[in-house]
């Protein structure tokens, strides 16, 4: 069992051998430079800083639909309700409710094209 799991982890790591750096190779001869750049896992302050303002221009133009439209984007998109919670919710049939989603995703998308402001 141990040399079977041994080797799946072998196979595991040699498939994904372009996407490995091993921080305890200090020596010049590897293949990571130290000007290589590794990605944190959290955004910096900047990143953070245009997600939030990306965030609240959305909600802007959100907030310019007509109200039913804007009350499904925001159940789908911002509360990330299912279509069934969103059916059940409203009080409409679910293929309704996809058929108005997807005339809300096309309004916003063509408000957004048309807006100066790119997210």
């Amino acid at each position: 069992m141990f040399k079977i799991a041994s080797n799946n982890c072998i196979d595991y790591l040699r498939k994904k051998k372009g996407n490995l750096v091993s921080l305890d190779n200090s020596n010049e001869d590897s293949d990571f430079s130290s000007s290589g750049n590794l990605q944190a896992s959290t955004l910096d302050p900047e990143e953070n800083m245009i997600k939030k303002q990306k965030a609240k221009l959305m909600q802007t133009v959100v907030a310019k639909l007509k109200p039913r439209y804007r009350k499904l984007i925001e159940l789908r998109y911002f509360k990330e309700y299912s279509y069934e919670e969103i059916a059940e919710e409203l009080e409409l049939p679910i293929g309704t409710v996809k058929a108005q989603l997807f005339r809300a995703r096309d309004l916003l998308y063509n408000t957004l094209k048309n807006s100066t402001e790119k997210i």
